[in-house]
């Protein structure tokens, strides 16, 4: 049953797709310095963008040029090269003499390692962050682990979702959630989630009376008082 619901919630239209569309970093739109000048650097003086730039280094070579369109369509930067040289200057970056791609070096390993949650956000986009507005989360809140503050956001969009009515976004919220705890090895929340999203499936796309309404609203009530 899990992956059938993952396989409808992929096929939604991309509009209803975005459970949280409102709160999404869109930092494509945004130019650079502007983020920039909004957000405080890491403790080593970086900055998201080039946090992950590490975690992709090892895929680059010194006299590359051709770098993957996401870096300019998703974070509008349009000289990779730069920040790399900029990686390597400061020590955080190795060239391979023999292959010429960069390398980590112990600094630049150690990190990638401290500041994990900037890669994790961007290979799963279904945790719907983006990683400028995840790093100031975690800065915001250090006596939280980042897992555990994604999950809280989900917590949020839910309840807001529930108290304006809009099914349609609690359930595509709830389908993500199950794709996270699945991914965290939370399998008995996982377990719970799925059932909402039956009720929710049945509820939006049939004419179903007001016990199945009932049903969802004690079982949502059930799932955001638990641990």
């Amino acid at each position: 049953m899990q992956n059938h619901i993952h396989r409808f919630f992929a096929n939604l239209p991309y509009r209803e797709q975005i459970a949280f569309e409102e709160e999404i970093s869109n930092d494509a739109e945004l130019n650079l310095k502007q983020l920039i000048a909004h957000h405080k650097p890491t403790a080593e003086n970086l900055y998201p963008h080039e946090i992950l730039f590490l975690f992709y280094a090892s895929d680059y070579q010194v006299t590359q040029t051709d770098f993957p369109k996401f870096w300019q369509t998703l974070f509008g930067i349009y000289y990779p090269e730069e920040i790399l040289q900029k990686l390597f200057d400061e020590d955080f970056l190795e060239i391979n003499k023999e292959t010429y791609f960069y390398n980590l070096t112990e600094k630049g390993s150690q990190t990638l390692d401290k500041y994990q949650y900037i890669p994790f956000v961007h290979q799963h986009p279904f945790c719907n962050i983006g990683i400028w507005t995840m790093h100031k989360l975690v800065q915001e809140t250090p006596e939280k682990d980042y897992l555990s503050i994604i999950y809280e956001r989900y917590q949020q969009f839910c309840r807001s979702y529930l108290k304006s009515h809009n099914y349609i976004g609690y359930r595509n919220t709830l389908v993500q959630m199950s794709q996270f705890t699945e991914l965290c090895g939370r399998t008995e929340e996982t377990a719970r989630i799925l059932p909402l999203v039956s009720y929710l499936n049945l509820y939006l796309e049939n004419d179903v009376d007001e016990n199945t309404l009932t049903e969802i609203k004690n079982l949502s009530r059930q799932f955001l008082l638990s641990p």
